[in-house]
């Protein structure tokens, strides 16, 4: 299915009732150490000790052309602490705030917020636990660190890989083609988020060809908390 049919069944009397309509989702996960490398200096970048692989950035309601949808009816559907407790500990793994707040619950309350009131026209998340529950469940099945491992394509502090066999891994992992954003310094890239596309219903769908990649044609991916680095 591809976002042109999605877009062609959408009734034009629900874009006009409904200010949260969408034409699909980025899922969006990011390489800790290239944020904390490229961080604004006057703030605190930390990597939690438990932390491996690829974390989870956002998982946001998007649209093909003209604004994404923000903040629909939070004031109405407030984040709640409770309705994720049974899932804290993954949340504090796999989709921490890297930035040191004293309230970790500040960063799920922003990504609640903004985006997570806005799925209600998924069929698939409809209440903040299913919003954050269902981002997980998207980083266990897209494993970025073993697609690229498979192709022998690891952690390193000094080597760098070409870009075209970095996206080639991934987009062979996720089955469609992706978005990968980096940041440069000296004229080499480092990886930094990798964005999947998917359907309202989480199915995946290639990412627009339009969308321009940040990286140059050499990057590197600078280990952290994971036993695959290579020295």
């Amino acid at each position: 299915m591809t976002r042109l049919f999605l877009k062609a069944i959408v009734i034009p009397s629900l874009l006009l009732l409904c200010s949260n309509a969408f034409d699909y989702f980025l899922f969006c996960q990011r390489w800790p150490e290239t944020v904390c490398r490229f961080v604004d200096n006057k703030k605190n970048c930390e990597i939690p000790k438990n932390t491996t692989g690829f974390i989870i950035h956002g998982l946001w309601p998007s649209n093909i052309k003209g604004n994404d949808p923000s903040f629909c009816n939070s004031s109405d559907h407030k984040f709640n602490p409770n309705e994720i407790n049974s899932i804290l500990p993954y949340l504090n793994q796999q989709w921490p705030d890297l930035f040191g707040s004293n309230e970790k619950e500040l960063f799920w309350n922003h990504e609640w917020s903004k985006h997570g009131t806005c799925c209600r026209e998924s069929s698939i998340i409809k209440t903040e636990f299913d919003y954050f529950n269902g981002g997980l469940k998207l980083r266990n099945r897209f494993p970025i660190l073993d697609y690229l491992s498979h192709k022998n394509i690891k952690p390193s502090a000094t080597q760098t890989f070409d870009f075209d066999d970095v996206r080639n891994a991934i987009e062979q992992g996720v089955g469609n083609k992706v978005n990968i954003n980096c940041k440069n310094e000296d004229g080499i890239s480092y990886l930094g988020e990798v964005h999947i596309c998917l359907t309202d219903d989480l199915y995946t769908e290639d990412c627009s060809d339009d969308s321009h990649h940040t990286c140059y044609d050499k990057i590197k991916i600078v280990g952290y908390n994971t036993n695959s680095v290579v020295v």
